[in-house]
This record gives C-alpha cells, sequence and structure tokens, in this order.
C-alpha cells in the first residue's frame, strides 16, 4: 500500500506529494511551477518537469517507508 501520492495542488499551481493514512501529516512536500510565461509550450514544460521531480521524491518516499516491514527484534535462539 502506497503511503504517499503525488496530487495537483487546489488553488495553486503545484504538484503536492500528499500522505494516505489517516492521522499524519496530509502534506509531505510542495512542487510549484512557473505559470506566466508567456509561452504556453514552456508553461507545459514546467509543469511536466514539476510532476517529473514530484514523482521521484514519491517513489523514493514510499520506497523508504512501505519496504520497512515490521522485523523482528528477536532472533531465533535455541532453547537449552
Amino acid at each position: 500500500m502506497k503511503k504517499f501520492i503525488v496530487k495537483h495542488s487546489e488553488t495553486k499551481p503545484a504538484w503536492n506529494i500528499v500522505g494516505t493514512q489517516l492521522g499524519r501529516k496530509y502534506k509531505i512536500a510542495r512542487f510549484p511551477y512557473c505559470t506566466n510565461m508567456g509561452s504556453e509550450s514552456l508553461e507545459i514544460k514546467e509543469r511536466k518537469e514539476a510532476l517529473k521531480h514530484a514523482r521521484i521524491c514519491c517513489k523514493e518516499l514510499n520506497k523508504k517507508y512501505c519496504s520497512n516491514k515490521k522485523k523482528s527484534k528477536f532472533k531465533f535462539m535455541s532453547v537449552r
């Protein structure tokens, strides 16, 4: 199960990494992009680049926090 997802901001030109678990911090990171560049192709490029960076960070966060399954603190020992 993913703990973090990439979602577009509702009020700002930015991509957010948000948590999916209840009771935890919701917004983890924000990746803004410029919208007043004058050229639509530059704006699309900025938006895609910000999305790319957000996805990379989200992937690494999920890899770090989802791969750490509960490891047993106790080692198996032989009983004598």
